[in-house]
């Protein structure tokens, strides 16, 4: 081999040590313990990336291989792919729910409980581009020393009354709509110079002058848009998750607004 002189021959034990890394990789991928890569190690983007993303994701979702148009080789792409990653809403975040519903990876096994949760718990903590606490932290032995004095009964407080917050209602935008379903899912074909059924999805002021009243302010159930995702003709490839048909209902409903 070019680089390595004959006196540099890698011995037997070296040899048998690579086959063997080699194995164990195909066992922890093939959906075993996969103790290599524990919900306790996965506490930070990178070990996430080296134990997760690249091994299982990369070889489908790379900058020069991007099916779907993902891209996981790196956190700047996967951060500014709209919808990938919520931080802090792992129920919104696609690279968290298509792993979590056994759909990703596409061409292997489901991915093991604690990398699935390591996803959710990187995600709910903000998607940090650095280190994350794991959901479930195990607590350092105590040193042994002198017990600790008995504690002495304190008074109790009084207990103050308490009030429910009000929940605040979630509008839904034309900006969501755009970047979580017709992005995603509908302008592979409804968009350029001859768009599928003559229906342009590009733009909400092409959606608002299709003369087929794809989106009727105020009136989701005779909206085209709406009747579509519903009822799982679109998009053809698969039917949306129901948070986004009701994403579709709610602002179509709250006047179809360019907000």
């Amino acid at each position: 081999m070019k680089g390595i002189s004959k006196h540099s021959k890698p011995s037997a034990l070296v040899i048998f040590a690579l086959a063997m890394a080699g194995c164990s990789y195909q066992v922890n991928k093939g959906g075993g313990d996969n103790s290599g890569a524990s919900a306790q190690s996965l506490n930070s983007f990178d070990a996430l990336s080296a134990s997760v993303f690249e091994p299982k994701c990369v070889s489908c979702h790379s900058a020069s291989n991007a099916s779907g148009g993902v891209d996981l080789s790196n956190y700047q792409s996967i951060m500014s792919n709209p919808g990938l990653v919520v931080a802090g809403s792992p129920n919104a975040s696609r690279v968290f729910t298509e792993v979590q519903s056994g759909d990703m990876p596409e061409n292997g096994p489901a991915l093991p409980a604690q990398e699935v949760q390591a996803i959710q718990d990187w995600i709910l903590a903000g998607a940090p581009n650095g280190d994350f606490p794991p959901s479930n932290p195990s607590q350092a032995p105590s040193a042994p020393g002198t017990p600790a004095p008995e504690p002495q009964p304190q008074p109790q407080p009084q207990p103050t009354p308490r009030t429910t917050p009000v929940p605040q209602p979630v509008v839904a935008t034309y900006s969501q709509v755009q970047n979580r379903i017709l992005t995603q899912a509908c302008i592979q074909c409804h968009s350029g110079s001859r768009p599928s059924g003559r229906v342009d999805l590009t733009s909400f002021k092409a959606i608002m002058a299709n003369s087929k009243k794809l989106a009727v302010a105020g009136d989701a159930a005779h909206s085209l848009l709406y009747t579509e995702i519903k009822s799982g003709s679109m998009p053809p490839r698969g039917k949306l998750s129901q948070d986004l048909i009701t994403l579709m209902k709610d602002w179509i409903n709250d006047g179809a607004k360019n907000n």
